[in-house]
């Protein structure tokens, strides 16, 4: 921007008036018709939406309406009276992701992390495509948080819309299968499950791009020894993940019926199952990030009161990640990222869905400390660019931390 195109942006800044009104819709919309107007389109676009109240102009038709954008918003509910209910289905509507900030410290650094992620997009409209390849394999459930499912009729083929993709992230996502009784002197080595194939465009070029289909096999052994039977770490993380999401979502339904004991019940119920789990006896440090997730939300579902400041958002937060696979702030834990290898077993079978392209480093080098879930080096790279900008303030509150 020139000086004279500065100058003109205060200006017409400076000019603005407030009034007793806040109109969410309005301005999403104000901010989808600034990016459909603009002159020099670039390949990719998305709107950073911050509210700190309740929106007073709009009812739930308007809301719908506003959800058909084909833009990502990534929404930001900021202090204790936003509308995290709004903003979080805003956020889900548009494939974006919600976050809480619950201090004004933090605001610059849930920006420099959003932005990070939006100058580091890969791929974009990512479909995975799952097809059997037995005539006696049917594919009965596909597992994939908030992104939308197709599961054809006679369940041989299913997708998943995963919608942009930044440089370093993973899609991790459960398929289960119904695998046929071997009749004896039938068995293999090898019996084939499933294909997974990967279209995406790319956002510099505009092609659409179709990977190879890769092949799903399973060991058909007449003997399985005992240390062969074995549940993959993987499998069982992401279940979790799926799992404590799920939680949050039945936590937060019951919440707003007004049963804070039945909603803190629910997460607790989460945490005992996953206490049990093949990765938690691991010492899993994402499994433990989850249970630490379920057990920040219900320290703030206590009272009617600590619902509504802090409980209701921080709900919002954890399953915009968790469903989604993706950095936000306000979460309770900071726990480290792991990414997804392909892994099947048994009758549930795990598909790490696609892994985005590595860019060439734009921010410099990573920190050595280890990752928040699901945060990139180049989200991690621009937040600790924003933090080093303020070497002499305060960075927040310390119980909130990047998720």
């Amino acid at each position: 921007m020139t000086d004279s195109g500065k100058q003109r942006a205060l200006q017409a800044v400076d000019s603005l008036d407030t009034i007793d009104q806040t109109n969410i819709v309005a301005g999403l919309k104000k901010g989808a018709k600034v990016i459909e107007d603009r002159a020099h389109k670039n390949p990719v676009c998305g709107i950073m939406l911050l509210s700190d109240g309740q929106d007073n102009c709009n009812n739930e038709s308007n809301l719908k309406d506003s959800l058909r954008l084909q833009i990502p918003v990534h929404t930001f509910g900021f202090g204790a009276d936003h509308d995290s209910d709004m903003l979080h289905s805003i956020a889900v509507g548009s494939k974006g992701a919600f976050s809480f900030i619950e201090d004004v410290g933090i605001i610059q650094d849930a920006f420099a992390q959003c932005i990070g992620g939006l100058l580091s997009v890969a791929v974009q409209d990512v479909q995975v495509h799952i097809q059997s390849l037995d005539p006696n394999i049917c594919l009965s459930q596909l597992k994939a948080g908030d992104y939308s499912t197709d599961l054809a009729g006679d369940k041989k083929t299913g997708s998943v819309d995963i919608g942009d993709m930044y440089a370093d992230e993973e899609r991790d996502f459960l398929v289960l299968v119904n695998i046929p009784v071997v009749a004896d002197g039938n068995s293999s080595d090898h019996m084939k499950l499933v294909s997974v194939r990967c279209a995406y465009k790319n956002p510099f070029t505009k092609e659409s791009v179709s990977t190879e289909a890769v092949e799903v096999k399973l060991r058909r052994p007449e003997m399985v020894a005992n240390e062969d039977m074995v549940v993959s770490i993987e499998v069982d993380r992401q279940k979790n993940r799926l799992q404590a999401a799920e939680a949050m979502r039945n936590s937060r339904a019951a919440a707003e019926r007004g049963d804070l004991p039945r909603a803190r019940s629910i997460l607790s119920g989460c945490a005992m199952q996953m206490a049990d789990t093949v990765s938690m006896r691991a010492r899993d440090q994402f499994t433990f990030g989850l249970a630490s997730d379920l057990e920040g939300v219900q320290q703030r579902m206590q009272t009617p009161a600590m619902y509504a400041s802090s409980g209701r958002a921080q709900l919002c937060a954890g399953m915009s990640s968790h469903s989604t696979q993706k950095a936000v702030f306000g979460c309770a834990s900071a726990a480290p990222a792991f990414g997804g290898a392909s892994a099947f077993g048994g009758a549930s079978a795990f598909a790490s869905a696609c892994a985005a392209p590595a860019f060439g480093s734009v921010f410099g080098s990573a920190s050595a400390a280890p990752a928040p879930a699901y945060q990139t080096s180049y989200m991690r790279n621009m937040v600790q660019q924003s933090r080093e900008s303020r070497p002499n303030s305060n960075f927040g509150n310390p119980t909130t931390h990047t998720k």
